[in-house]
């Protein structure tokens, strides 16, 4: 029963394969995988990164069917970059293994989906695809294999904020 999450990541990653002609749509879930942890570093709080992992899902489907369509991935960024600006203002850099750690990640998802939107195709499809497995590895290190698929996911992913120095 706790692999629940992971087939049903598998079995969602399947059904939008079906229906994408390139891996360059899916650079908005690369961001929104960072902004998910990043918003509960910023707050403090992790079990904060469910309602975030839902409002991000809102914002896709919002930008994909919505009345005047949109790419979220731009929006995400803009979001990443205002939790960073608020964590700072109200002290949450420490430890150092929550917000500057989290920030970091999210920089590097954040830079590898803004370049894959810019180069589509298949180059952006592949560097989607090698931004969501470092995503996979990231929450692998950083939760440890027995947290990883539990059915508390988002909130023991991001419990690591208080460990994560003496886990490496």
């Amino acid at each position: 029963m706790n692999w629940w999450p992971a087939l049903a990541g598998i079995g969602l990653a399947g059904f939008i394969a079906l229906d994408m002609p390139s891996g360059g749509e899916l650079t908005a879930i690369l961001a929104a995988s960072g902004l998910v942890y990043l918003g509960a570093a910023v707050l403090c709080k992790p079990s904060a990164a469910w309602p975030l992992f839902f409002g991000t899902f809102v914002v896709i489907t919002a930008g994909k069917i919505g009345i005047r369509a949109f790419d979220a991935t731009c929006i995400f960024l803009g979001l990443a970059a205002l939790f960073a600006a608020y964590g700072l203002l109200r002290g949450a850099a420490h430890p150092i293994g929550g917000l500057p750690l989290q920030a970091i990640a999210m920089a590097a998802f954040g830079t590898v989906a803004a370049i894959a939107l810019i180069v589509s195709g298949t180059a952006g499809a592949y560097l989607v695809a090698t931004g969501l497995l470092a995503h996979a590895a990231w929450t692998f290190i950083t939760t440890g294999a027995t947290k990883l698929w539990s059915a508390r996911w988002p909130s023991s992913a991001v419990s690591w904020t208080r460990c994560l120095p003496w886990r490496l």
